[in-house]
């Protein structure tokens, strides 16, 4: 509604649509405010105002707010999500300048415990991330029913901006619901402390050595249905976490941000999942690329994204031979091997490959 509205009318215009909105349709379900001439630096500076928040806060049904390219303060959020009784989904940027304790937490678990995803960026005047892992703690020890907390695993694009969950936390005596958990490996039952888990990112932190013991706590969650490993440091740990979870894999992701020259495999990969539909493989050296391996029959979306500290050169023919293959998405053509592209041009002109694409 105000995609041609000029950049300086934009509060004036934002709140008669907002107010227009509460009269109208006054059982919405579901809020979406952005704001697309601001960048998220700018954001901190674009706040949602007293008079925004009483129009929102009239839409007694409304279950769903997502507030981008502009903040809302602390205490307005818990307001908000107080006052609201069907609020159960939330993403915003909020600031906050208070101590650590967020307010109090009976405060705290009146105004979120009935959310169950809340995806946020908390900004404050010294950017310490000291606040976001506190406060991040007592939503995990506070609010039972949170399914989804800071971000989803794996959204749009197959990105992540979330960092490990900081385990040094009480829980509360209700199990926790959290499907979507990122975590450092850590000698701890988390499976017994999250045990509803559907979506499991793992992060090896550079120059650290595991033990065995901090590495096997993370095979024993019993939902899991979408893996993402991050820096996975050998194909030995690797194929732990695929003989863990693999055989309900519907979406994989590998990646080494930090650049370690890590070696994998396609052919173990694809026998250990056989009904996965989602691969992502970033900054990963994949050594048999080019050698025969029984290929994904379900896969679906292919994201692949080559190593750029590798003097290996890609192959694409025998991964693209997938059957039910959709969507590719790659980059980096320097990286693949000449040759290999000509053999996929005659695969596609000889309709041997690709068939399903769509793009």
């Amino acid at each position: 509604m105000m995609t041609f509205c000029p950049r300086s009318m934009w509060k004036e215009q934002l709140t008669t649509v907002l107010e227009t909105v509460a009269t109208m349709v006054p059982n919405l379900e579901a809020l979406i405010i952005h704001l697309p001439y601001y960048s998220s630096l700018q954001a901190v500076l674009v706040r949602v105002d007293e008079k925004m928040l009483s129009f929102i806060g009239s839409l007694e049904k409304l279950k769903m707010i997502r507030v981008s390219s502009m903040t809302i303060d602390f205490v307005d959020l818990k307001k908000i999500c107080k006052k609201l009784q069907s609020l159960i989904y939330v993403d915003v940027e909020f600031v906050y300048y208070g101590d650590l304790d967020f307010g109090g937490l009976e405060d705290f678990r009146n105004s979120f415990s009935r959310l169950k995803i809340f995806i946020f960026d908390l900004k404050n005047r010294f950017h310490n991330n000291a606040y976001r892992e506190e406060f991040v703690k007592i939503c995990i020890g506070n609010l039972p029913m949170l399914q989804v907390l800071q971000g989803f695993i794996l959204g749009r694009g197959g990105g992540s901006t979330l960092g490990p969950f900081p385990m040094d936390v009480e829980l509360p005596s209700e199990t926790s619901s959290l499907r979507h958990l990122c975590i450092n490996p850590i000698a701890r039952p988390v499976h017994l402390l999250f045990p509803c888990v559907t979506h499991l990112q793992v992060h090896w932190r550079s120059q650290k050595s595991y033990t065995e013991e901090e590495i096997n706590s993370l095979l024993k969650f019993s939902k899991v249905e979408c893996l993402s490993l991050r820096s996975c440091p050998s194909e030995e740990d690797l194929s732990k976490f695929l003989s863990a979870y693999g055989k309900n894999l519907h979406t994989l992701s590998i990646s080494d941000p930090l650049e370690q020259i890590v070696k994998l495999k396609f052919g173990p990969i694809s026998d250990s999942c056989p009904q996965l539909e989602r691969l992502y493989i970033c900054d990963v050296e994949i050594v048999d690329d080019d050698d025969p391996f029984e290929c994904f029959s379900e896969l679906k979306y292919l994201q692949w994204y080559p190593s750029r500290t590798s003097s290996k050169r890609v192959y694409l023919s025998k991964i693209l031979k997938a059957p039910k293959l959709e969507t590719l998405i790659t980059s980096g053509v320097q990286y693949y091997d000449v040759d290999d592209l000509k053999k996929v041009e005659k695969l596609i002109a000889a309709k041997q490959i690709l068939q399903e694409l769509k793009s």
